[in-house]
């Protein structure tokens, strides 16, 4: 049957096509960060496996075998480039992956399992496109141990499904505190961006239920492989909603793909006139006595609007509050609590924690941030302080 004779066909190529030329397209576009990156990378890859699949239902396959079975590998990959996406599109723009080769380790396996058919002769792989089969290739004896009295495409499927859950649990555990957190102290755009991070969640874990409905069926052979456009569509579906949802924030560089610089507010003589002494006075107690109390300081994602609602003050007034009792700005005012709960942690540490792990525990972002604003108030880097505790307290001993 030719392939432009199949509508839905047809179709499905078209969305392949467009969405390959969008994520070469997003490599251009602010490629200085690394989350479009991921995102291109995500949508080429998804671009891929359809036009495969295409190629299979239209016996295409038969005639270009050397991309036979290159597909295969590549859903190893949505898991991957999805957390990246996301982990590097943080506020926290210098956040590091642990472990960052090992979310590649399942798809270099299965490329490493297909290596004996990639290098297989032309002829060889006209054959096993002919007969649907890879029983024609010779595997390593662990190999054949392995997979011998188990389809090996069903266990490629399971692997598949088995990745796609463990990264919808990675994605949970990872980022509904950061939802939570901003559901608790948020601005409009980052209670928009709150519902961005659900619905990302909410089409993977679409994704992942709609692949395995279609392996139960498919393992119960209900639906044959040559018919499974219902895994396809979802597949088309799921990378286009993707697109939709995160590519408004990277052209307009929106928080948290692009982290937001706090601008100072500038408060002018004429605007603190219009504040009694009164009234400044008693904010700035009600003031010290919230950071006390519920210490939110210690939360990372802190703006100016969230302590102004807390306390029930605009940003304007609060801003005003600070440069006029304490005369420093927003930032300083909130690191000065930092630094001196880092302090506090390293006075009564006793395993000797690492400088990020206390800079993470403060409030701080990442460990340049807190070294920074440590120096700035204390005269010292964090394991010069450390180092002066212990000279002090040798003394006392």
């Amino acid at each position: 049957m030719p392939l432009f004779d199949d509508i839905l066909g047809s179709i499905f190529l078209m969305s392949a096509s467009i969405g390959a030329l969008i994520g070469v397209c997003l490599l251009f576009i602010k490629k200085q960060n690394q989350s479009v990156i991921w995102l291109s990378l995500l949508l080429i890859s998804f671009s891929y496996e359809i036009t495969m699949n295409v190629a299979y239902w239209s016996g295409w396959n038969k005639v270009y075998v050397h991309l036979n079975s290159t597909n295969y590998p590549i859903p190893f990959l949505y898991g991957p480039f999805l957390y990246f996406f996301l982990v590097y599109g943080r506020s926290d723009r210098t956040n590091k992956i642990k472990h960052y080769l090992l979310h590649f380790i399942p798809f270099l396996f299965c490329v490493g399992y297909f290596i004996p058919f990639y290098l297989q002769t032309t002829q060889t792989k006209y054959s096993i496109a002919n007969n649907e089969t890879l029983s024609a290739i010779k595997y390593p004896e662990l190999m054949n141990l392995l997979f011998q009295k188990i389809k090996w495409e069903k266990v490629v499927q399971l692997s598949h499904l088995i990745s796609f859950g463990f990264y919808v649990t990675l994605l949970f555990r990872n980022f509904f505190h950061e939802i939570q957190q901003l559901n608790k102290f948020a601005t409009v755009s980052e209670q928009k961006y709150s519902e961005w991070l659900k619905l990302l969640f909410i089409l993977m874990t679409g994704y992942t239920v709609s692949y395995l409905v279609y392996f139960v069926l498919n393992s119960l052979k209900v639906l044959t492989i040559k018919q499974d456009y219902f895994l396809s569509l979802a597949m088309v579906g799921w990378m286009f909603s993707v697109f939709v949802v995160s590519i408004k924030r990277i052209l307009l560089s929106t928080y948290p793909l692009y982290q937001e610089i706090e601008k100072p507010v500038v408060v002018s003589r004429n605007y603190m006139d219009k504040y009694s002494q009164e009234f400044v006075s008693l904010s700035a107690i009600k003031l010290c006595a919230y950071m006390k109390s519920d210490q939110p300081y210690l939360i990372r994602e802190l703006r100016i609007q969230h302590l102004a609602e807390a306390i029930q003050l605009s940003s304007h007034q609060l801003s005003a509050v600070i440069n006029s009792q304490f005369e420093i700005s927003f930032n300083d005012y909130i690191n000065q609590y930092r630094v001196d709960h880092a302090k506090m942690l390293i006075g009564a540490d006793s395993r000797n924690m690492k400088l990020l792990a206390i800079a993470i525990e403060s409030g701080f972002s990442n460990k340049g941030t807190f070294i920074t604003a440590f120096r700035k108030f204390t005269g010292l880097t964090p394991s010069e302080y450390r180092e002066q505790l212990k000279e002090e307290q040798l003394v006392i001993l």
